[in-house]
């Protein structure tokens, strides 16, 4: 796994907040999390609750799997440590994670994006903004508010989008994301999993991310949001 730090050191470098996250654009987004205990508190309040049984919850098996790796990892804050996540890896789950740092609706860092993700979408998105892949205006509007809402929540969502590949062809993706309490001083992050559902040609690269075409939150223990995640119908191939 690949993170943005500049220690020379691999576990610190994992732990190193990339120097331009310390720019002014945290400032203005206000999305910094100053105080991690606050943050903290405020996932604490639920009481601890498990949240909805995932098992019965139909998903490709390394989102299911994923989805155990995380339960698994549970702090005393309900919410796994950003921390705890990165010196825990599982290798088979390793290859299929991105995590992301929710900075503002006009910036999602990808502050990892996995050896084996590069593999199947034929490009490294590490420190690239996630909402320049959307297809549309609309899209990455759709993107901001599910991830805004997993980690502010917060809530874990299922879902699958639909992309488009360079040589214009569509594939869906199933993704599992949950928050991980990150580290003080940087942004609210979240963790997914993912995999794709159809194999792609390994001359053929991941362009854009056209739609959502399922969604389903998951409860984690503090409910769900009220809002409805903006479903688009499949493309036939």
């Amino acid at each position: 796994m690949r993170d943005q730090g500049d220690s020379c050191d691999c576990l610190t470098k994992l732990f190193t907040i990339p120097k331009s996250y310390l720019a002014s654009e945290f400032l203005v987004a206000n999305c910094i999390v100053e105080n991690r205990d606050d943050y903290k508190e405020k996932y604490m309040l639920a009481g601890g609750a498990l949240g909805e049984d995932i098992s019965q919850i139909p998903m490709s098996s390394i989102c299911r799997r994923f989805a155990h790796r995380w339960r698994g990892l549970r702090s005393d804050s309900g919410i796994p440590t950003l921390q705890t996540y990165l010196t825990n890896p599982d290798p088979t789950l390793q290859p299929n994670t991105i995590l992301i740092d929710v900075i503002s609706s006009s910036l999602l860092r990808v502050r990892l994006f996995a050896t084996g993700l590069v593999s199947m979408g034929g490009i490294d998105l590490t420190g690239s903004n996630l909402l320049d892949f959307a297809d549309s205006a609309d899209t990455a509007t759709e993107m901001w508010k599910t991830t805004h809402l997993i980690t502010d929540h917060p809530c874990a969502l299922l879902s699958t989008k639909l992309a488009s590949t360079a040589s214009g062809r569509h594939v869906s993706i199933q993704e599992i994301s949950f928050p991980v309490l990150p580290f003080q001083g940087s942004p609210p992050c979240l963790v997914s999993g993912i995999s794709l559902i159809k194999a792609l040609d390994f001359r053929d690269t991941v362009f854009r991310v056209v739609s959502y075409t399922e969604a389903r939150w998951i409860d984690i223990g503090y409910g769900i949001p009220d809002h409805v995640v903006d479903i688009s119908a499949p493309i036939e191939e």
